[in-house]
């Protein structure tokens, strides 16, 4: 047996660039719903197969919107086989569906991560899809009602429609009380973004009603906070305060992402762009804050107010 220490590493995939949102603020630019790039099951395994060796801290699978790749469950399935962690990022459209709401709990990832951007209106306002309030609502009343081990997480991504209508994530998650863990976070200014002209400007109202959130929220919920200037949140300063060092970072060695057009081995370091500012390089916090790090490492606060750093 070989003394040599196995890597810990992270593989993302985007297993196709095709989504039936389109979001105002979309993370990618690559969606183009005209070509096939959808990720082949027979490839997807082949990539597993192919670090065997390594350590997986955990697979993650995103897209476009994943389930528009018609193997998504069968790479679920291949992950799982392996004993891996599986993470799931879905616009949740898919949801509304019984026998795709059946198969996915038989599949059993480890997280699914679905947004939610408000009320009815503000939320199809921001996906451009007037459907699309109505088939996340149905897919979350689906999963409430079954026995899963998979962890249900909501992503409320803080917009200016949430802010004005004065958006109450907590009595939002009254209904579902099976909901556990969420994320809150910007709206990071990102291409989509300013081509849609729908940027964030990050202004007093704005960190005031994520202030009003978080709150509400923390010691309720297992939250993770990021996207956001901590120093402007009087709640996250009492909690760095006065909450033990953070112990259990999570560490790997190297991050790899694949697509379509990258197959190989392809090691991608993330940087975050559009929150930076001259003051963050002297500033205390700047280890926390998600956004002044060149990685998706993000401060994670569970019920009982630990602290860890974690990938998203």
């Amino acid at each position: 047996m070989s003394n040599t220490k196995r890597r810990n590493i992270i593989i993302y995939f985007n297993i196709n660039y095709i989504c039936d949102n389109r979001c105002r603020f979309c993370f990618s630019y690559h969606i183009d719903n005209s070509k096939d790039t959808n990720i082949k099951i027979e490839d997807f395994a082949k990539i597993l197969d192919k670090h065997k060796d390594d350590h997986i801290i955990r697979v993650i699978i995103n897209g476009g919107e994943p389930f528009l790749n018609p193997d998504v469950i069968r790479m679920i399935s291949e992950v799982k086989k392996r004993k891996l962690k599986c993470v799931l990022y879905s616009n949740g459209n898919a949801l509304r569906n019984k026998d795709i709401v059946e198969q996915l709990t038989q599949a059993m990832p480890n997280r699914i991560t679905i947004p939610i951007h408000g009320s009815k209106d503000n939320h199809c306002y921001i996906t451009r899809n007037m459907n699309s309030y109505d088939y996340v609502i149905s897919g979350l009343d689906l999963l409430g009602n079954k026995t899963t081990s998979s962890i249900i997480e909501l992503k409320f991504i803080i917009n200016e429609g949430m802010i004005r209508e004065n958006f109450d994530i907590k009595r939002f998650l009254i209904r579902y009380p099976f909901i556990e863990n969420i994320v809150i976070c910007g709206q990071v200014n990102t291409r989509v973004a300013k081509d849609n002209g729908y940027l964030n400007q990050y202004d007093k109202d704005y960190y005031n009603y994520i202030e009003q959130q978080l709150r509400s929220l923390i010691g309720c919920y297992n939250i993770k906070v990021y996207d956001l200037h901590f120093c402007k949140l009087p709640v996250m300063l009492n909690v760095l305060e006065y909450t033990s060092v953070i112990q259990n970072t999570e560490i790997y060695n190297d991050f790899y992402f694949y697509d379509n057009e990258h197959l190989g081995d392809y090691k991608l370091f993330f940087t975050k762009h559009g929150m930076d500012d001259p003051n963050c390089s002297s500033c205390k916090l700047r280890h926390y804050c998600h956004s002044i790090l060149k990685n998706y490492s993000v401060l994670s606060i569970d019920k009982e107010q630990k602290l860890i750093m974690t990938y998203e």
